[in-house]
Order: structure tokens, then sequence, then C-alpha cells
């Protein structure tokens, strides 16, 4: 049960992680105005 515990914490921590990462570099490159950036950071996202 323990290791199924941790298997969920990770994925929600990780999924939490990319979704903040993800809306960082977003507000950032709006902040920017640089929509070549903004694009490629939607296609790497």
């Amino acid at each position: 049960m323990r290791t199924i515990d941790t298997e969920r914490v990770w994925i929600v921590i990780s999924v939490l992680l990319a979704a903040m990462l993800g809306f960082a570099a977003a507000e950032n490159h709006v902040f920017a105005g640089s929509a070549d950036t903004a694009t490629a950071t939607f296609f790497v996202a």
C-alpha cells in the first residue's frame, strides 16, 4: 500500500509542478510580448 500511495503522491506533485511551470512560462512570455517564444513554449508543453 505504501508504494501505491507514494506513486500517487509523486504523480500529483509532478502534475502540479508541470502546471505551475507552464503558467509561469506563459505569463513570462505574455509580459515579454514575444510571439515566437510563446509558440515555442506551447509546442514544448
